[in-house]
Formats: C-alpha cells, sequence, structure tokens
C-alpha cells in the first residue's frame, strides 16, 4: 500500500467536489463495498452541469485504471474551474474515479485484481475471451527466472507478441497481469447505472476516458475502439483529427489491442443513441517500463518478493511528478473537451 496514494486520493475526491459544488453541479456519491487504507471511505462520485443545448452530452471518465485516474482527475478539475460561473454549451456528466479501490491502494487493478478497461466482456454471451499466448507466459512470470522466461517468450515470439500477450486482456488467471475478471465488476455496473440515469432518449453523446502511461510524454493520443469502417470512428475522426488511433484497424501505432473496454461497454447500454467514445491516452514512460512495472505488482500479489519502492514507482509512472507534464495533459484534454462540446452543439 502507498500511503502516497491515498493522501493523492483524498485531495482529488475533495478538490473534485469544492470545484463541483462551485460550478452549480448537481453531485451523486456512489459508495464503494470496500473501504481503502485506514478505513477511508471509497466512492465514485457523478457531477452533472446543464448545458445551454440540451441535447448535447460529454461524458468525461476518470480512474478506469485506478492510478491513472489522479491525471483524469486533475483534467476533470480544470473542466470544472472554466465552467465555474456560465453554463457550458452543451450538457457535462464528470464520472470521478470510477475505480476508487486501485486509486486509494496505488494500483492498476480494482478490489479483485480486474483490469476495468478488460471487463466490459459480455459474459453471459461469450463467456472468457481465451488468450493462449499469455497462458504461456503466465508461469514465467511468477518463476524465479522471470527475466529469462520473457526472453525466451520474446525471442520466440517476438516483442509485439509480448506486449499483445500481456495487455491485451487475459480472463484464466484471477491473480495473473490484466485480468479481465469472470463477471462484471462493481466499477462496470456503477458506469452502467450511470449512464441509465442520465442519458436520456435523443441525445448526443460523446465519451472521454482519460488514461495514462502510453505514448510520447505529455502527448495525448486519441483511440477509438468502434468498428473498422463505422460511422462512429468517421466521426471520431471528423472531430478530432485523421490521427484518431482506430484499434479494430490494421495499424502498428498503437503496441497493442484490447477487448473488453470501457468505450465498448458504453455502446452496449447506449443501443440507440448517438455515441462516439474514445480514450483519451496521455504517456508517461517507455512501454517496457510498464511492462515491468505490471509484472512486479503481479509477482508481489503472488507472494513474490519485490522491490520495497515498488509502490512509490507505480504512482510515478501513471502520475509523474512533473509540473510540465500536468500542464501538458491539462492543455491537451481542455482542446479534446472543446472540440467534442463544439461538434456536440452544432447540430
Amino acid at each position: 500500500m502507498s500511503a502516497a496514494a491515498l493522501r493523492h486520493f483524498l485531495r482529488a475526491e475533495r478538490r473534485f467536489r469544492e470545484l463541483a459544488l462551485a460550478a452549480g453541479a448537481r453531485i451523486l456519491e456512489w459508495p464503494h463495498p470496500l473501504s481503502g487504507p485506514e478505513g477511508a471511505p471509497l466512492v465514485t462520485s457523478t457531477a452533472f452541469l446543464r448545458g445551454q443545448n440540451p441535447h448535447g452530452l460529454l461524458v468525461v471518465v476518470s480512474g478506469v485504471h485506478g492510478l491513472e485516474g489522479l491525471a483524469g482527475s486533475a483534467c476533470q478539475v480544470s473542466l470544472l474551474e472554466t465552467f465555474r460561473k456560465i453554463a457550458p454549451p452543451v450538457s457535462i456528466l464528470l464520472v470521478h474515479l470510477l475505480n476508487p479501490w486501485g486509486v486509494a491502494w496505488g494500483r492498476r487493478q480494482n478490489e479483485d485484481n480486474v483490469d476495468l478497461n478488460r471487463n466490459f466482456v459480455d459474459f453471459a454471451k461469450v463467456g472468457r475471451p481465451p488468450n493462449a499466448p499469455y497462458l504461456e507466459l503466465h508461469p514465467g512470470l511468477l518463476s524465479n527466472a522471470v527475466d529469462a522466461a520473457i526472453e525466451s517468450f520474446i525471442s520466440r515470439h517476438g516483442r509485439a507478441a509480448f506486449l499483445a500477450a500481456l495487455f491485451g486482456g487475459q480472463y484464466s488467471e484471477p491473480q495473473g497481469v490484466n485480468f479481465g475478471g469472470s463477471q462484471p465488476t462493481w466499477s462496470n455496473r456503477t458506469l452502467k447505472a450511470i449512464l441509465k440515469r442520465y442519458v436520456t432518449p435523443g441525445r448526443r453523446v460523446a465519451v472521454v476516458d482519460i488514461h495514462t502511461g502510453v505514448g510520447e510524454f505529455g502527448q495525448g493520443t486519441i483511440i477509438s475502439t468502434a468498428a473498422a469502417g463505422s460511422a462512429e470512428l468517421g466521426r471520431a475522426r471528423k472531430w478530432f483529427g485523421e490521427r484518431v488511433i482506430g484499434l479494430s484497424e490494421s495499424s502498428d501505432d498503437f503496441p497493442y489491442e484490447v477487448q473488453g473496454d470501457l468505450c465498448s461497454g458504453v455502446r452496449s447500454v447506449l443501443l440507440d443513441i448517438e455515441v462516439t467514445a474514445v480514450a483519451l491516452e496521455f504517456g508517461t514512460y517507455e512501454i517496457d517500463r510498464l511492462a515491468d512495472l505490471q509484472i512486479r505488482d503481479c509477482r508481489r500479489l503472488n507472494g513474490n518478493p519485490e522491490r520495497p519502492d515498488l509502490a512509490s514507482e507505480l504512482l510515478g509512472f501513471f502520475y509523474p511528478a512533473d509540473p510540465s507534464w500536468l500542464r501538458l495533459i491539462r492543455t491537451r484534454a481542455a482542446e479534446v473537451f472543446e472540440q467534442a462540446m463544439l461538434e456536440l452543439g452544432a447540430s
């Protein structure tokens, strides 16, 4: 457990609530069934601002990947500061720290070691998606020769296959890396309840799901998991530019594919609504470092001795203590939010 992560969590909660109240937002709390370190209550908060155009709704989500929520919270706070005294052009729904357990306890995963951004699978219809390469890799990750096991896998299958196996999502090893779960988690069910409460027929909805960890330092990459050739992917590129990465297309622009992501989960709920859902990924450090940290965190979970400063390393990777990085992501987030609102209000 990282004491620093708990301090950041409590500060983010307090600041978000203060700014939401000052902006005149309608706030609701969605209490988590577990508590944080030192008995701290865990909660996902929503703040709703009614806009001048009632048909457009911008939804901004932070904290899907636990610690990454600190950066997302900072971007949401900046948005609240912008509209503290005036009504926004369209309505805004902020979902603050969707995985509060992960933020408070200093992990990317949730209370069940689930990677929430792999959990939005229709388990009842498709079951648990297979990931045979991960099953081959997993025993080596827990062995005393973990580095040699990784090198052997890469030598046989290549680095791209290693990243895909590690980060694509696996549904067989509950204490493994990027476990997608076997059923919808609390955060999954909570998000769907939030959407059903706030999204009414006739709205046009944009969803921006904020993440950190992949890409160039401080740069914000927009990623869509909409189907190749779909109207939604076309809208995303019209709104945000042709550099929007479509994961459904054959491309080397992103180091791994995903399944069960939040944006797909949003589409599964808002079936009769025009949705443009994207992830906004802010780069921090090298992808190899991310892989190493996630493996070490998994090993620690399984009782393997790990570096004593692993908790602070995780926090520093997903939320760099660099003022210039924070300025960059706030500026980029503001650009994305402004463009989404402009497009939502255009019709």
